[in-house]
C-alpha cells in the first residue's frame, strides 16, 4: 500500500515538474517572441481602444478584421483546412450505418466544401502558381498572361465561373465580394460584435456603436479590389493605380506591397493586405521582413525596397 502511495506521489511530482517546465518554457521562449513582435502602432491602437465609445468601436473593428483577414487567408484561401482543400467530400458508406449526427456533419462538410473550395482553387492553386511561374508579367501588368488563363480554365473546368469572375484570384465581382464577407462567420469578428456591441441592447447608441464596429470590415473587400495593384512594381503602380487607390503609393502602401511580395516568396507568412493590418497580426509571429535574398528576388522583377 505504501509502495502505491509513493508511486502516486512520484507521478504527481513529475506532473508538477512537467507543468512547471511548460510554464517556464512559455515565459522564457514565447513571451519574449510576442514582446518582440509587439509594436508601437499596436500599442497606439490598444490605447485608443481603451478610450471607449465610437473610437473604441472602430479600433476594435479594425483589430478584429485584421485578425479575420489573416485567418481566412491562411485557412481558406491556402487550404489549411482539409474540408477546403478536398476536391469533393466522398459520400457516406451505408455499410457504416451512419447516425443522424454523422449524416448532419457530412452534409455540413459537403456544403462547406462547395462554398469554400473555389476560394482555394482561385487563390492558392491558380493565383500563387501564376505569380510563381511568371512574376515579371504580373509585376508589369498586375494580371496573369493569356496563356496562363487558358491553361487554368482547361485544368479546372468545374471552376470556370469563379476563376473568370475573380480574374484568376486577382480580384472579385460583387457576388464574390459578398460571399467573401460571409466568410467572417468563420472568425471571431462577428461574435465579438454580438458580445460587446450588441445592437439589440437597451443601452443608448448600441446600434450606432455596432455599425461603427463593422465599418473597418469594408477594408476587407476593398483590399481584394486593389490586390492586383500590389503585384505591380513601383513604376507600373504609379502609372496604373487609379486615383481612389493612390494611397497605395504612400509609405504604408509600399509596405503592404513589399509584405505581399514576401507572402508569395516565403511560405506561410504575411497574410494581410489591408493597410496597417500587419501591425496587429505581428504579435502572432507570422510576418517576415525583407532580407538579402528577398531584395535580390524583388530586384529581378523590378520591385524596389
Amino acid at each position: 500500500m505504501s509502495t502505491n502511495k509513493s508511486v502516486t506521489h512520484a507521478h504527481q511530482k513529475n506532473a508538477r515538474r512537467v507543468t512547471s517546465s511548460t510554464y517556464v518554457s512559455f515565459i522564457v521562449i514565447r513571451c519574449p517572441m510576442m514582446i518582440q513582435s509587439f509594436n508601437l502602432e499596436l500599442l497606439g491602437l490598444l490605447v485608443l481602444a481603451s478610450l471607449g465609445g465610437y473610437v473604441a468601436a472602430f479600433v476594435w473593428g479594425f483589430i478584429n478584421i485584421a485578425i479575420a483577414e489573416m485567418l481566412i487567408h491562411k485557412y481558406v484561401y491556402h487550404g489549411h483546412w482539409w474540408v477546403v482543400r478536398a476536391k469533393s467530400i466522398p459520400p457516406l458508406d451505408p455499410a457504416t450505418s451512419p447516425t443522424l449526427f454523422t449524416t448532419f456533419v457530412h452534409r455540413l462538410a459537403m456544403m462547406a466544401n462547395l462554398v469554400l473550395n473555389p476560394f482555394y482553387v482561385q487563390h492558392w492553386l491558380t493565383h500563387h502558381k501564376h505569380a510563381r511561374v511568371d512574376p515579371k508579367h504580373m509585376a508589369l501588368h498586375g494580371d496573369s498572361s493569356d496563356d496562363q488563363k487558358a491553361d487554368t480554365l482547361s485544368r479546372y473546368p468545374s471552376n470556370k465561373a469563379s476563376l473568370s469572375h475573380s480574374s484568376m484570384g486577382m480580384s472579385a465581382n460583387l457576388w464574390g465580394l459578398l460571399l467573401q464577407h460571409f466568410l467572417l462567420a468563420l472568425t471571431p469578428h462577428p461574435y465579438f460584435a454580438l458580445v460587446f456591441y450588441n445592437p439589440l441592447s437597451s443601452a443608448p447608441g448600441s446600434l450606432s456603436l455596432f455599425l461603427t464596429y463593422w465599418l473597418p470590415s469594408l477594408f476587407f473587400p476593398m483590399s481584394t479590389i486593389y490586390h492586383r495593384y500590389l503585384h505591380l512594381h513601383r513604376t507600373a503602380r504609379q502609372q496604373h493605380t487609379p486615383w481612389y487607390f493612390r494611397f497605395l503609393l504612400s509609405a504604408p502602401g509600399d509596405h503592404v506591397a513589399t509584405a505581399h511580395f514576401l507572402h508569395h516568396t516565403v511560405k506561410d507568412s504575411n497574410w494581410n493586405i489591408i493597410v496597417w493590418a500587419d501591425n496587429v497580426t505581428d504579435i502572432f509571429g507570422m510576418n517576415t521582413r525583407v532580407n538579402d535574398r528577398a531584395r535580390k528576388e524583388m530586384a529581378q522583377v523590378g520591385f524596389e525596397h
